[in-house]
């Protein structure tokens, strides 16, 4: 949280963190299967989504870190 309280902050760092990992799994769909890009997903981009959330999810921003994991579930499928 800073100054002005607002998650803005840490919601900016989440979207960077996700929008890396969404790279690589677009980059390992042409070489994994399914169930190994849902493990992939899970591990690289979900567990940053889900820390802190009960927090920051009520915040205004959180619509581009759903976006993203929007993408992410459209990339695997």
């Amino acid at each position: 949280m800073d100054e002005t309280s607002s998650w803005k902050c840490q919601i900016d760092h989440t979207f960077k963190t996700n929008s890396s990992a969404n790279y690589i799994v677009e980059k390992a769909k042409h070489v994994l299967l399914i169930l190994c890009l849902m493990t992939l997903y899970q591990s690289l981009i979900q567990c940053h989504i889900n820390y802190g959330l009960e927090a920051w999810g009520s915040s205004s921003s959180i619509e581009r870190i759903y976006k993203l994991q929007k993408s992410s579930s459209r990339t695997i499928n």
